[in-house]
């Protein structure tokens, strides 16, 4: 394998049976990279990521993000798959080992807690996050190397993320005041009450690299909230996110926030489902959302 400069990468570490690695991200260090959708992938200070997946490996990464009160929180974000080591560049200190995917075949996943997740993995070679009685507090201490994966770790990895999903909703929203704000109280809201949610900004923007995983998430998730504001319909990526959730059986549940239904007329989304202010403000808007979603789900379980 080459880079990109035609130069010889080292291989000081053989490659695990499985090819599926898993490494740790922090939101705060990384959230720029990802929003400006320079690359579906990860990059390193050392070769230890390259070596691990090879060439079409698979790479999970885990996100950290760090609370106002509490432990930092740890959610299993994305499976990287088709990996391909590439040169970075290390402008911004990250490393210039990169190890990037193919959106076409990745994931995306919903909110989720994986802290008890990471504690149940075992790696290969065998060596699992430390058992002290305060494990939950070395979690990040543990992983911050790359780890690679065994296939047990694999199949309880896919098993968490499928049930991570199965409840999930997908919050739609123009990128504008009131929309954003209303978009992020409704997501804790809901996550809150243990339901799963995608909100795209809080780990991608959109772009041509991420569209595919957007859509791969639209399709799994079990309903679409649509937050109308004035000038939603002109978005360049809302249409398409309501548009495609349509086409796969997703239930749009429209929360006019500020304007009109008018505009999604034509992509006959459903206006009985719609949530519109009440004179409560936006608590009381929040809470009808809620609780919408609540009974939609609770209807629809076997």
């Amino acid at each position: 394998m080459t880079d990109d400069a035609g130069e010889q990468i080292h291989r000081g570490r053989k490659r695990p049976e499985t090819g599926h690695a898993l490494a740790i991200a922090r939101w705060e260090a990384n959230r720029e990279n990802w929003l400006e959708g320079e690359y579906f992938g990860l990059a390193s200070k050392k070769r230890d990521l390259q070596d691990m997946i090879g060439n079409g490996g698979t790479l999970w990464i885990v996100v950290s993000r760090g609370q106002r009160n509490g432990p930092r929180m740890y959610s299993l974000t994305f499976r990287v798959e088709g990996c391909e080591p590439r040169r970075a560049n290390d402008a911004r200190g990250f490393g210039q080992f990169a190890v990037i995917g193919d959106p076409h075949r990745s994931t995306l996943f919903a909110s989720n807690d994986a802290r008890l997740l990471l504690l149940g993995l075992r790696f290969d070679p065998f060596m699992p996050i430390d058992h002290r009685s305060d494990r939950l507090k070395v979690i990040g201490q543990s992983i911050q190397t790359p780890r690679a994966l065994s296939h047990a770790d694999i199949k309880l990895l896919e098993d968490f993320a499928t049930e991570s999903d199965r409840w999930s909703v997908f919050v739609s929203y123009q990128r504008t005041e009131p929309d954003t704000k209303v978009a992020l109280r409704l997501s804790a809201a809901l996550q809150a009450r243990g339901i799963s949610v995608f909100r795209d900004q809080e780990a991608l923007r959109h772009g041509e690299k991420w569209w595919p995983a957007i859509r791969h998430a639209i399709a799994r998730s079990r309903c679409l909230i649509l937050i109308v504001g004035k000038t939603t319909h002109r978005s360049k990526w809302v249409t398409p996110e309501v548009r495609h959730a349509l086409e796969n059986g997703v239930r749009v549940i429209p929360v006019v926030v500020d304007g009109s239904l008018d505009h999604w007329r034509g992509l006959a989304v459903d206006d009985w489902h719609a949530v519109v202010p009440k004179s409560g403000g936006w608590d009381d808007l929040i809470d009808q959302v809620v609780m919408a979603v609540s009974r939609f789900l609770r209807r629809d379980r076997p």
